[in-house]
């Protein structure tokens, strides 16, 4: 856990959702990270409900390609979350760092209004597990067309990068795994954010139950040096 001295509280004095994206589109975060941005859209924007159906805050996700490499196999998508909490009028903001969720099993929650950073361990997920399975099965069917292709049998020592130069895109997939197995993170950022459990629970979906959308490499070339080695799943 990183934590850093400064602290930013960001309020907003309204239930409307208008007025919730105006905040959002001129906070010095959302135009820090608007050049990497997929789009400029909101992948979500919803109001959280408690269990009587009752509207508590409302909250919104919007896609990243953060801390992407065009070495790297897959890139994952990253969200930057922004939580609104209508009894206290705080808007708390999260940058939730998914770049290291395929090699690592680690995604990492920046809680951007106070600068903390913490870093969790996914490897033991049944999400993760069923994530993997099939990014890896995507993988191996895109390396062995490209190998056919383009790599001689004879030459099989010689390459040992995958450049790519054609990628394929997955969409986002909600989890029901996660919600049950993994819904201590809410937990946990509610914590860190002081915001009612309530609030962050009922909305743990949008922090940490969707598997986030990846992108694989289907097409390139085989290099005799990697600038930044991928890794591969093996065959």
């Amino acid at each position: 856990m990183k934590n850093y001295a400064f602290a930013k509280t960001i309020t907003l004095d309204s239930k409307n959702e208008e007025d919730f994206i105006y905040l959002i589109k001129n906070d010095d975060f959302y135009l820090k990270y608007e050049d990497i941005m997929l789009n400029k859209e909101f992948e979500t924007i919803t109001e959280i409900l408690d269990s009587e159906g009752n509207a508590n805050g409302r909250i919104a996700r919007i896609e990243l390609e953060y801390n992407q490499d065009e070495n790297n196999i897959v890139n994952n998508l990253s969200y930057l979350i922004y939580a609104l909490d209508y009894e206290s009028q705080e808007v708390q903001v999260f940058l939730l760092d998914n770049s290291e969720m395929y090699e690592e099993a680690m995604i990492t929650i920046n809680y951007l209004n106070s600068g903390a950073e913490e870093s969790v361990d996914i490897s033991d997920e049944d999400f993760y597990q069923e994530y993997k399975q099939n990014v890896d099965m995507e993988i191996q069917q895109a390396l062995k067309n490209e190998s056919k292709a383009q790599k001689d049998p004879r030459n099989a020592n010689k390459y040992n990068c995958f450049s790519c130069n054609r990628y394929i895109s997955s969409s986002s997939s909600y989890s029901n795994s996660c919600l049950s197995k993994f819904g201590w993170i809410c937990g946990a950022v509610g914590i860190k954010a002081n915001m009612p459990g309530y609030l962050l629970c009922a909305g743990a979906a949008a922090i940490s139950c969707y598997v986030p959308a990846y992108k694989v490499c289907v097409s390139g070339s085989w290099k005799t040096t990697c600038p930044i080695q991928a890794s591969t799943p093996a065959a």
